[in-house]
């Protein structure tokens, strides 16, 4: 599977790179939304922090402001699916340049430094849920 590469634009990936190697964030998107809420927009989870169908906490909210260097999503926009895919794609953006699916998702799941922390049993649980939806879809 290739990696992450080049700027996300509408949730798709700009640069030269062999068919192969091309990677669309929209289908890791899809994948991290349905290992943590199967979809579900409404999902509540993690003691009532996280929430939507990518369960965002509030501190994700509000370093994805940080990174746009404006306030443009609220704790709300956790509920609505697409504010939710965009603010997923800001964050991979930022922080997930050039990495493998599996090492985007650690990120996702454990901040920035996830790819770091393959050996955490719950970070290792989560690449491999969605190593398995990845899968699935060949």
């Amino acid at each position: 599977m290739g990696a992450i590469v080049g700027t996300m634009v509408s949730q798709e990936i700009v640069k030269e790179v062999p068919d192969e190697q091309m990677f669309r964030v929209s289908t890791l998107l899809d994948a991290i939304e349905y290992v943590e809420s199967k979809g579900d927009v409404n999902a509540i989870g993690d003691k009532g922090q996280a929430v939507g169908c990518m369960q965002i906490h509030p501190i994700m909210v509000k370093d994805v402001n940080r990174i746009l260097r404006r306030t443009e999503y609220t704790l709300n926009d956790r509920y609505d699916r697409e504010k939710s895919h965009q603010m997923c794609t800001t964050y991979l953006n930022h922080y997930c340049k050039n990495m493998k699916p599996e090492d985007a998702a650690a990120c996702w799941v454990a901040g920035p430094d996830g790819y770091l922390q393959k050996d955490n049993p719950i970070v290792k649980k989560y690449i491999e849920k969605i190593k398995s939806y990845l899968d699935n879809l060949q």
